[in-house]
């Protein structure tokens, strides 16, 4: 894993050399980018936006996808931005035709369309570490996927907590999750993990969770709900608030292989 920092640069074959990191890019997007959904009025009455993260690209042969959290997603307007430094953010794709729901498992996936000069929509690799300060970040691919299983240690990526390791799956079941679009609760099947500290925030939802193996990673799951105790935040957070020690994701590795998706190649 090679240290990254807001000059680095992103190399693909027949593709522009860009500068990024997690609150600034650009395609081909990598996971564990602030996001935005498109705004609305949410179900106490105030207008906004949701802030997520972007989990695993993924790859079915035909459309590149980013994978995200179903909670984020505006329900009549399904359309996600990057973030970008200054404001000015980057249209990314849209979650329905041929991008698609998924409210049983809590998972969005935004179909992100390729971009020029052989640049594909998204890239197998995560922005992992600390997200400040931003020279803590550092490249992570995407080499394997692994259905989640009791006794697994796990680590989360969430813009807000930043990397946050050393949490242990526990089980899987079903939840009733709420939104913040709608007063009206959905059933999810999520798995749960737990850590001795915090590892997960509001904010943190459709981000990665996955299995460090030093030199590259494997997809476990998407962040969907943040539960269990209050805990510290880890160090280096981004406008750190209620931190839980306790994660819900989906299994994601087991839901884009039922759809013939592959979360570690782009072709």
């Amino acid at each position: 894993l090679s240290p990254l920092g807001p000059s680095a640069v992103v190399v693909q074959r027949m593709a522009p050399l860009h500068a990024a990191n997690r609150f600034d890019d650009n395609k081909p997007f990598w996971g564990g980018d602030e996001i935005y959904s498109a705004t609305g009025t949410f179900a106490d009455g105030s207008t906004g936006y949701e802030i997520c993260t972007s989990g695993f690209g993924a790859y079915d042969g035909t459309y590149h996808y980013m994978i995200t959290a179903y909670h984020c997603a505006k329900p009549s307007d399904p359309r996600f931005w990057a973030n970008n430094s200054g404001g000015a953010n980057t249209y990314m794709g849209n979650a329905t035709t041929p991008g698609f729901l998924d409210s049983g498992h809590d998972l969005a996936y935004v179909a992100v369309p390729n971009g020029t000069n052989g640049v594909h929509g998204t890239a197998p690799v995560l922005w992992a570490g600390l997200t400040t300060p931003l020279t803590s970040e550092y490249s992570a691919n995407v080499t394997a996927a692994s259905a989640p299983a009791h006794g697994l240690s796990v680590c989360t990526d969430g813009v807000r907590t930043g990397m946050a390791c050393g949490a242990t799956v526990q089980g899987g079941g079903h939840f009733t999750i709420y939104s913040d679009w709608s007063s009206s609760g959905y059933d999810a099947y999520l798995w749960w993990a737990t850590a001795s500290g915090g590892i997960v925030e509001k904010g943190d939802s459709g981000g990665p969770v996955f299995v460090n193996n030093g030199s590259s990673v494997t997809a476990v799951g998407i962040i969907s709900q943040e539960g269990g105790s209050v805990a510290s935040c880890p160090p280096g957070g981004y406008e750190n608030g209620t931190c839980y020690n306790t994660v819900y994701f989906a299994d994601i590795a087991t839901e884009a292989g039922k759809h013939g998706m592959s979360l570690t190649s782009t072709s």
